[in-house]
């Protein structure tokens, strides 16, 4: 028995519908993004540090000029060591800390406040903390003979 014109198109329009209520997925398997590999050796640092309202960055000394501003975060461990060595200090405060601690760094990406640093630092050991010199926290250090 033939179908007549207004049944197909019944049976079309039903099946345009029905079609559209069901939800599109895509056929092809999602892209497997590769994780940023993560460094967790401990290294020691040496450089400069700012600390403040919004603001913890590190400066190292052997860093290339484009990858040279990291926020910092400190251990509980080693925020007490900073807190305690800081009280040590008799001089003004200045405008930064040369600093030199051990930490794990942390992939290149868009890292601190506004994203403007390129690295996370988690500092699990404070070395040493001294008011920043005028020259510069990565200044060759003098040895007397």
């Amino acid at each position: 028995m033939p179908i007549s014109r207004l049944q197909f198109l019944v049976g079309f329009a039903t099946a345009l519908v029905l079609g559209a209520a069901q939800p599109v997925t895509a056929q092809l398997a999602p892209p497997t993004a590769t994780p940023a590999r993560r460094d967790s050796t401990i290294q020691e640092y040496r450089g400069a540090y700012q600390r403040g309202f919004e603001q913890s960055w590190f400066v190292p000394c052997d860093g290339p000029m484009d990858d040279r501003m990291w926020w910092v975060t400190l251990t509980d461990e080693a925020l007490l060591q900073r807190d305690s060595l800081l009280a040590k200090i008799s001089k003004d405060p200045t405008n930064g800390l040369a600093v030199r601690w051990r930490a794990t760094v942390g992939p290149r990406v868009p890292a601190g406040m506004m994203g403007r640093g390129t690295r996370y630092m988690l500092v699990t050991d404070i070395i040493e903390v001294k008011p920043l010199p005028s020259a510069g926290a990565c200044q060759a250090v003098e040895r007397s003979s």
